[in-house]
């Protein structure tokens, strides 16, 4: 519903004369058109807080009331209020829109983030596993080289024994003989 040309009239002179001379009756007395204008004028002045009752019988000018002849009547005040409001909701919905920007990034990000460190993890339990079963394999080609080492040098002792003993063998024959060529001659 739009006020009429009449009604915003009627409440501008309202407040006006409530500014120049400080209060109006809460009642007007008639049954004429113009009685039931200014009637309607005080109850919606009244509804937007442009007016408060002051005692029982008159209502004085509040401090919106005030603000409406700032702005130059009850039209400018009434646009202003929307488009304040049009901005405050301008200003939300961008701040909102912002925020759900922000909070899909950081949602990236913190995806991207857990998806690196999973990788990464995995790369390494990977890489440890592989490095595991290597040093697996080298263990066990370094024992059994270690074994066949063991086995060889078990073998070069028993022939070095071996030697040892035919050497001392070989000796006790020589004596032997030696012993024996002394006797001959």
């Amino acid at each position: 519903m739009e006020l009429n040309k009449e009604l915003i009239n009627e409440i501008d002179k309202l407040l006006t004369k409530m500014f120049d001379g400080g209060t109006a009756p809460i009642h007007e007395y008639g049954a004429d058109n113009k009685a039931k204008l200014r009637e309607k004028s005080k109850q919606i002045c009244k509804a937007l807080n442009l007016i408060r009752v002051q005692s029982n019988s008159n209502y004085e000018l509040d401090e919106k009331g005030i603000l409406v002849i700032q702005d130059g009547g009850i039209e400018n005040y009434l646009n202003n209020l929307r488009l304040d409001r049009d901005l405050e909701k301008t200003v939300k919905d961008l701040t909102k829109k912002s925020l759900e920007n922000e909070f899909k990034n950081n949602l990236k990000y913190v995806l991207t983030g857990g998806l690196i460190g999973l990788i990464t993890a995995v790369l390494t339990v990977i890489t440890t596993e592989i490095m595991q079963s290597g040093k697996k394999e080298m263990e066990e080609i370094l024992y059994k080289q270690s074994y066949d080492m063991s086995v060889e040098q078990n073998n070069h002792t028993i022939e070095l024994r071996q030697m040892r003993s035919e050497i001392i063998s070989l000796q006790r024959q020589v004596d032997s003989l030696k012993h024996a060529s002394d006797l001959n001659n």
